[in-house]
């Protein structure tokens, strides 16, 4: 966690000829509908993968899967 007491990850994306890093910040989340919401943004703003969120956020890719396809 920052100073803002929000939490952050380093990415690091391989661009083929260079390795960059890049820090992404959480925003923080109280409920089930909040937390999607995150989801839906780090995927689609930051571009990480499903799998990697899964991961993050300790649920299964299928359920990432279904998140981000909701409206």
């Amino acid at each position: 966690m920052n100073s803002e007491g929000r939490r952050k990850i380093i990415v690091l994306r391989d661009n083929g000829c260079n390795v960059t890093a890049e820090e992404v910040k959480l925003n923080p989340f109280k409920d089930k509908e909040s937390r999607n919401a995150e989801i839906k943004r780090l995927y689609n703003e930051e571009g990480l993968s499903q799998k990697f969120l899964a991961n993050l956020f300790g649920i299964t890719q299928p359920s990432v899967s279904v998140i981000i396809k909701q409206k």
